[in-house]
Formats: C-alpha cells, sequence, structure tokens
C-alpha cells in the first residue's frame, strides 16, 4: 500500500551567501599590481641595453644628489659667515 501513495520530496536549493571584504579587495588589486609590475621589470632586463641605461640612470641621480649636497654646503657656509660677521659687529664693535 505504501507505493500507491506518493510523498513529494523535499525541494533543495542552492544559496550561496555573498561576503565582501574589503580589506581582501584591496590585497588582491595590490598583489595584481605588484605581480604586474614585475612582469614588465623582468622583460625590461632582458632587453639587452637595460644595465647601460640603468647605470646612466644611477650616475644621472648621484650627480643630482651631489649637487645638491653642494647647494646645501655653501648655504650653510653663507649662513655661518653672517652670523659670524653679526657676532664681530656686536660684540667687538660695540666694545669699542
Amino acid at each position: 500500500m505504501a507505493r500507491f501513495i506518493k510523498l513529494p520530496k523535499n525541494k533543495g536549493f542552492e544559496f550561496s551567501p555573498r561576503y565582501y571584504d574589503e580589506q581582501r579587495e584591496a590585497m588582491d588589486e595590490r598583489y595584481e599590481r605588484i605581480k604586474a609590475e614585475i612582469e614588465e621589470e623582468e622583460k625590461l632586463k632582458e632587453d639587452p641595453d637595460y644595465e647601460h641605461r640603468l647605470r646612466g640612470q644611477m650616475r644621472g641621480l648621484m650627480r643630482e644628489r651631489q649637487r645638491g649636497n653642494r647647494r646645501s654646503t655653501l648655504r650653510l657656509l653663507i649662513i655661518l659667515a653672517a652670523l659670524i660677521a653679526l657676532c664681530y659687529y656686536f660684540f667687538i664693535k660695540g666694545l669699542l
């Protein structure tokens, strides 16, 4: 008798919860950007003139840094000379 009565089966459903992790998305984006930069750098290294250009860039940066050091040293000497002149004027000329 049980075969004559058909009971309906439970209906199934698929539910996939959505979850948004902002930090994870930002991390994935940074990871992809860094990966692309590394791949681009690897392509540049395959270029035969890469090392020559890199050395030229380094020389240019070193020259620029030396110019900045010279300017700051010159500026310091000018300020020091001005302070010595002011001290001389106030202490030596003021006493006479």
